[in-house]
C-alpha cells in the first residue's frame, strides 16, 4: 500500500493485512500522539488530506510482505518513511551494535559506579568468574603472552636487546646498571 498526500508530493509506503481504509485510519488516529516524521508532516498538512493509493493485493508470509514493501520504498524515493519494512540479520545486530556503543559512551559514569557496586557487593561471584575465564582462555592468554614476548626492543641506558615485557625488569637489574657506571 502506499499513503501518499493529494496536496504534496510526500510519500510513505506501508504493507497491511486488513482492509487499507483500516489501515489509513489507524495513520490518522496515530497522528495526533506520535512524532515520526511522517506523522508530524500529517498534522502539518491535515489529516483529512492524506489518502491511500493500493499499488497491489496479494497475499504472502511477512517477511515476503516487509522486503516487498522494502522495494517499493526505495522505487518510490519515500521520503517520509523513516525505518525500513525489513532488515537481515546482520543489519539488526549492527544497528543494536551502534545504539548500544551509543548507550555505553552517553553513560560512562553510570555503567563504573554499578560495576564497582557490584564488585564490591559480590567479590566471590567476581573472583569466581576471573578463575572461570582464565581457566577457559589459558590457551589464548598464553598466545598473546607469547606474542608480546617477541617483540623485542633497545634498551637506552646499556643499547641491549630485550623483548618489551621484560624491558623494566632489565633495566632495575645489575646488568643494565653496570653498563651505566662503566659509561
Amino acid at each position: 500500500m502506499v499513503i501518499g498526500l493529494a496536496i504534496t508530493t510526500d510519500i510513505y509506503v506501508s504493507s497491511t493485512s486488513k482492509k487499507p481504509s483500516y489501515r489509513l485510519h489507524d495513520h490518522k488516529l496515530k497522528a495526533s500522539t506520535r512524532n515520526s516524521s511522517f506523522y508530524k508532516r500529517m498534522r502539518e498538512v491535515g489529516v483529512k488530506n492524506w489518502r491511500m493509493i493500493p499499488l497491489i493485493t496479494f497475499f504472502c508470509d511477512q517477511k515476503t510482505i516487509f522486503e516487498f514493501e522494502n522495494t517499493w520504498i526505495c522505487a518510490l524515493n519515500a521520503d517520509l518513511n523513516e525505518h525500513k519494512a525489513f532488515r537481515t540479520n546482520e543489519e539488526k545486530f549492527e544497528q543494536k551494535r551502534k545504539a548500544t556503543r551509543k548507550y555505553r559512551e552517553g553513560n560512562k559514569e553510570k555503567i563504573n559506579s554499578k560495576c564497582r557496586e557490584y564488585c564490591h557487593n559480590h567479590p566471590e561471584r567476581v573472583k569466581e568468574s576471573c578463575r572461570k575465564y582464565g581457566e577457559n582462555s589459558r590457551d589464548e592468554l598464553n598466545k598473546r603472552k607469547r606474542e608480546n614476548n617477541r617483540e623485542k626492543v633497545e634498551c637506552e641506558s646499556c643499547m641491549l636487546e630485550v623483548t618489551a615485557t621484560n624491558l623494566r625488569r632489565h633495566q632495575r637489574g645489575e646488568i643494565c646498571k653496570a653498563s651505566e657506571v662503566i659509561v
